[in-house]
């Protein structure tokens, strides 16, 4: 049978246009169904030296001593998170149940000046929150995130500043996207990112004293305020990873620079330092103030099937400004001091899913 001509010429013209349109993009989208489990596994590796020590004692530069200090840092963060998503709606989990596997950090410090000399030393971090586990309920009305523990008691401090979002949902497209295509992330994805689970509570094991003066146990959460910056994604395309797993790989760029009042942190550092202190001596804080730079470069995986993220690289130089101002008094003599640090190196960050 022939295919009159004028039936034949709109598939023509048409057929195209609706290959075309299976062609047109790709959405990642965050869409983990009711029910789902899924384990986090988050690293975060910093290694900076000081750069640069400015000190005024008594309103007099003496920065020429501070110049001969020597400090490194070798920073690692360790959090393994296991959630179960109990509830969705309007495009976020309602209902997340978070088990606390794993939440560790260690800082070793090497480093001289001369009144001390050269000092060696591994600072451990503990959370109380590791072994627990946690319900963040979503509410309407006041648009957060209400968290308690799940049939345990605890203590309800530990619950302050922690964050549901370790989906890295944010740094998604919002409308189909072809390979090339670039969009802006939203800076409160980029921090949730870079200050996984927010306040985790980490804090010295045993209460052991800091040879660094309390500075050393400012977490990532700590140091990173508001963030301002560029944040840029890029689309690259569909791919079947080894296990299996069919993924969207998006290419990331960022350029975050951050700047914090950190004076709710003086009481804990001024407890931690009093350790350290010589007899005798009494000390105050009365400022503490940071600044956080971060450009870094890496690749999200997002997995197309469970809608869910499946892998984070992040690599790239990160930059510390830590300023403070203090007083000392020996008996009959006091001194005021301003003391400015600034630490350069590298931080990467890493997220894994699934079973080892």
């Amino acid at each position: 049978m022939k295919m009159k001509l004028r039936a034949f010429l709109p598939m023509v013209v048409l057929g195209p246009l609706a290959l075309a349109s299976d062609w047109a993009g790709d959405k990642p989208s965050y869409q983990p169904k009711q029910g789902t489990t899924l384990t986090k596994r988050i690293s975060v590796d910093n290694e900076v030296e000081l750069d640069d020590m400015s000190l005024e004692v008594d309103g007099r530069d003496v920065s020429e001593m501070a110049g001969q200090v020597e400090i490194s840092l070798k920073v690692t963060m360790d959090l393994a998170v296991t959630d179960h998503y109990e509830a969705m709606e309007g495009g976020r989990p309602t209902k997340l149940k978070r088990s606390f596997d794993e939440i560790s950090s260690n800082t070793h410090v090497s480093g001289s000046n001369p009144m001390a000399g050269s000092e060696e030393k591994d600072i451990p971090l503990k959370s109380e929150l590791e072994g627990t586990t946690v319900v963040f309920s979503w509410d309407a009305n006041d648009s957060t995130y209400h968290t308690a523990f799940d049939g345990q008691e605890g203590d309800s401090d530990l619950l302050e500043e922690l964050e549901e979002n370790l989906d890295l949902r944010g740094f998604l497209p919002t409308s189909e996207v072809a390979v090339g295509d670039s969009w802006e992330i939203p800076a409160e994805a980029v921090k949730a990112a870079l200050a996984p689970g927010g306040d985790i509570k980490l804090r010295p094991e045993g209460g052991g004293a800091d040879p660094m003066g309390g500075m050393n146990q400012l977490s990532q959460n700590d140091m990173i305020g508001e963030l301002d910056g560029e944040f840029t994604a890029v689309y690259g395309g569909t791919r079947e990873e080894d296990d299996g797993t069919r993924v969207a790989a998006i290419t990331l760029k960022i350029e975050a620079k951050s700047a914090r009042d950190m004076t709710k942190h003086l009481d804990e550092i001024k407890e931690e330092m009093k350790g350290n202190l010589p007899e005798g001596l009494e000390m105050d804080i009365s400022a503490l103030d940071s600044e956080y730079e971060f450009e870094a470069e890496g690749e999200l995986l997002w997995d197309l099937e469970a809608g869910l993220v499946h892998a984070l690289h992040l690599s790239g130089e990160v930059r510390m400004i830590v300023d403070m101002s203090m007083s000392m008094k020996m008996g009959d003599n006091e001194q005021s001091m301003e003391i400015s640090q600034t630490y350069v190196g590298n931080q990467t960050l890493t997220l894994t899913t699934g079973d080892d």
